[in-house]
């Protein structure tokens, strides 16, 4: 019988890749099936094999060419997960027996269902093979929906309605782009129009601020209207991982992917996707950075085989593509054109044309420079010119500042020179530098003003200021405001890093965001994608030396985010954030930052990212290493500690060692007041109902439940969570269930679901996993009415 513990039942993935309703009629299954192989295979030997009421011998799709027999197994998959996966297990079994009689030969044996991918199908499909000696594979539904997005065919045949509507025509959109104050750069439209043409791939290469963006731009919005489906990508700069994490591409390529697949696996789904996507194809990757050993160039030419594909790339570096484009900087007439647009104050032109000397030309200094005058009642170009020569441009500290801040990258250190100097000659208010101190550290693309405000401006007297000073930094050419989303130049934002010499400026950063990520932790919630793309970049920037004045609030950073990748299944980068915490859990332990239980804290989520990755040992090691220590008085945090270790030993099967862990926490709890505890004692004794359930006593089970409830509604503490409460509930059902009283459990199983509903949290995988368990207890009760009800709740979440 099934049993389920809050503080360890976890929720089953329901998530596919691609999401393609299961067809309703068994022999067009079969159909279907056929089809699928023959495109599979790059054959047309596949055929149905006879009919039903003849001999088929576990066979309903058969290609003697290539020795491969399929079996065809369609299911009703609102019933339950045991039922099904018992039902496929005899079926898969009587098959491989029946095969012993089939009169023809067979090497590999494709087990086909419309269900999910059950791991103990797939297991018993593996032992089968071994025995037999023949390849017994279990095909789900998942394997086949990726079969229909990379065959046009069987989408347009099966899946006619699906055939235009599968993607937008903006997979991931950038803003409208206004043309209206674009200068010089007509012709060099043309111009990758007929190399990406004679190429598909084209590298748009310069120094940076030459407007290799811009031009970009100009391609997609004015280009683009060739092309059925547009896909821009900003600021990439490992290749794999940031195409992989970007949630704008999975979304609009509509694919998803299992908590526990690799950032490799979901690439691949990712590139999988895009070859379904059907028409003439743009693709933008501005602002690349290369890596010798992503092997970039490569990786870009098999986006670039995808046929009817144009792929335009800009870069401050020189990447292996056959096909670049060097951007020069703008003729004399054109950075005019551009200067007058952006400073209404009179200007000789030998002062102009000394100005564009000094500035080599360069389109986005000239604009900052012309805006900045333009917004600065003492400035003239005289006086800027005047403040250039004076900045000692190249001076030596400033060069080894923005290597430091690069990187260690090849940059462009006078154009950094010039940015530097316009800063210092440029009045900027306390709001306006507490902004570009937070876009230092985020990414350097479009960034949505609202959103910025909403997370790191938490006080709201202050927001009316910080629009403020955006309104003041773009007329001083800093940023760009685009209705609601603003945009920073990359070399603008390493400027601004560099300038801020002690990273204890960038403190006040970090409360408001980590608070949103614990209330993102605690409730599921989706805006866990935009927080940790936030903090993530925010942590990539601050490294190094300086970092150490900051130690504390980087730690509790990536903690709270380690907890983000958990439950957003990002498993690669929680992996990699782990790894961080451990190499860095000495100099936590060292400096304590005042919480004594900070660390033990760190230990037990590094444990619970091991044991959510299988490795029950490693995680068991960790959470008691949190045990041993916690402080003596941080009864909770102990309580919790030794209930993953009741998690571990159930997994593992070792349920005296999981009674003995619940019966450590307990008797830390005996002495304390029942109003303050309750709740935790409830877990404990919810904790001893499940090892009763699987030790076949649902009399001992119910009466521990019993137990646990009544503790629970004695407890006044602010930490119950009701979460919890419908737990106990569900495997209360599950202990009436097995004294027969079928009626009470539907009740109670109604009511635990009902509880953790009025919870209210988006993204629920509690409320999935007691929907599953109520869809059980109806089938054991025979209540198909009632069960209809939650299979309807449970499809409606998914």
């Amino acid at each position: 019988m099934k049993s389920h513990g809050q503080s360890w039942a976890e929720p089953e993935q329901t998530k596919m890749y691609y999401q393609y309703e299961t067809l309703a009629d068994e022999y067009h299954f079969q159909e279907f099936l056929k089809d699928v192989f023959n495109k599979k295979f790059s054959v047309g030997s596949f055929e149905e094999y006879r009919t039903r009421g003849q001999a088929q011998y576990g066979v309903d799709v058969y290609s003697a060419r290539q020795q491969v027999a399929v079996q065809a197994k369609k299911k009703d998959i609102g019933r339950t997960k045991n039922a099904l996966v018992r039902e496929l297990l005899r079926e898969l079994q009587e098959t491989v027996a029946m095969l012993k009689d089939f009169p023809h030969p067979v090497e590999q044996v494709y087990f086909a269902t419309n269900t999910k991918k059950y791991a103990e199908i797939q297991d018993e499909a593996i032992k089968l093979s071994r025995f037999h000696g023949k390849d017994i594979i279990f095909y789900s539904w998942e394997d086949l929906q990726k079969d229909i997005s990379l065959n046009p065919d069987i989408r347009i045949k099966y899946y006619p309605h699906y055939n235009h509507q599968l993607f937008s025509r903006n997979i991931v959109a950038i803003g409208r782009f206004s043309l209206a104050n674009l200068f010089g750069r007509e012709k060099e439209l043309d111009v990758i129009n007929g190399l990406l043409n004679q190429h598909k791939l084209l590298l748009l290469q310069a120094v940076g601020g030459c407007g290799k963006s811009t031009l970009a731009k100009m391609y997609y919005e004015i280009k683009g209207r060739d092309y059925h489906h547009l896909l821009w990508l900003n600021g990439v700069r490992n290749f794999k991982k940031d195409i992989a994490s970007n949630q704008a591409l999975l979304t609009g390529l509509r694919c998803e992917f299992e908590a526990n697949d690799s950032l490799d696996k979901i690439y691949e789904l990712i590139l999988s996707a895009l070859f379904t996507v059907p028409g003439k194809l743009l693709i933008v990757i501005d602002d690349i950075i290369g890596d010798d050993e992503q092997n970039l160039g490569a990786e870009l030419y098999r986006w670039a085989s995808r046929e009817n594909t144009h792929i335009l790339i800009t870069s401050r570096e020189s990447l292996e593509i056959d096909a670049q484009l060097q951007l020069t900087n703008l003729s004399y007439e054109d950075c005019k054109s551009l200067f007058t647009a952006n400073c209404k104050k009179d200007v000789s032109e030998a002062a102009l044309k000394e100005l564009f000397d000094l500035l080599s030309y360069n389109p986005m200094i000239i604009e900052l420079v012309a805006k900045t005058i333009n917004a600065t009642d003492h400035l003239d170009v005289p006086t800027v010119i005047d403040n250039f020569k004076k900045d000692q441009l190249g001076a030596p500290q400033l060069q080894t500042a923005i290597q430091h801040n690069s990187n260690g990258r090849p940059v462009y250190g006078k154009l950094y020179d010039f940015i530097n100097a316009a800063f210092d000659f440029t009045d900027h208010t306390e709001q306006e530098w507490y902004l570009l101190t937070l876009l230092s550290v985020l990414p350097a693309g479009r960034l949505p003003l609202p959103e910025l405000l909403d997370i790191f401006f938490v006080v709201p007297e202050e927001r009316p200021k910080i629009v403020e000073a955006v309104s003041s930094l773009a007329k001083k050419g800093f940023l760009v405001r685009e209705t609601d989303d603003i945009r920073t130049h990359q070399l603008v934002l390493d400027v601004v890093r560099m300038k801020n010499t002690h990273y204890f400026l960038y403190s006040w950063i970090f409360t408001p965001l980590i608070n949103r990520l614990n209330k993102a932790n605690a409730t599921f919630s989706n805006e866990g994608h935009r927080l940790s793309f936030y903090a993530g970049h925010i942590l990539s920037r601050l490294k190094g030396e300086k970092s150490e004045s900051i130690l504390q609030p980087l730690f509790l950073l990536k903690n709270n985010l380690l907890l983000t990748y958990r439950y957003l299944g990002l498993t690669d980068m929680a992996t990699g954030l782990a790894l961080e915490l451990e190499d860095e859990l000495d100099a936590v332990k060292a400096f304590n930052f005042g919480d004594s239980n900070l660390y033990p804290k760190v230990l037990h989520n590094i444990g619970m990212h091991y044991v959510h990755q299988g490795d029950l040992d490693k995680g068991e090691n960790y959470v008691s290493k949190a045990i041993a220590e916690s402080a003596e008085g941080d009864l909770v945090g102990k309580v919790n500690f030794y209930n993953v270790l009741f998690m571990i030993n159930v997994r593992r099967g070792t349920l005296e060692k999981a009674f003995e862990s619940s019966h450590n926490a307990l008797e830390l709890l005996r002495p304390t007041p029942i109003e303050e505890t309750g709740h935790l004692m409830a877990m404990i004794f919810n904790n001893y109902a499940v090892l009763s359930l699987k030790y076949n006593q649902p009399r001992k089970a119910w009466e521990e439940i019993f137990m646990g409830l009544d503790l629970y509604s004695q407890s006044k503490s602010p930490d119950r969570n009701e979460g919890f409460k419908a737990t106990y509930l569900m495997n209360g059902a599950y202990a009436l269930s097995g004294l027969g009283e079928h009626g009470e459990a539907v009740k109670l199983a109604e009511a635990g679901v009902e509880v953790r509903e009025k919870l209210g949290l988006s993204n629920d995988p509690g409320l999935l996993d007691c929907l599953e368990m109520a869809i059980e207890i109806c089938e054991i009760a025979g209540d198909p009415e009632k069960q209809k009800v939650f299979i309807a709740k449970r499809d409606a979440i998914k």
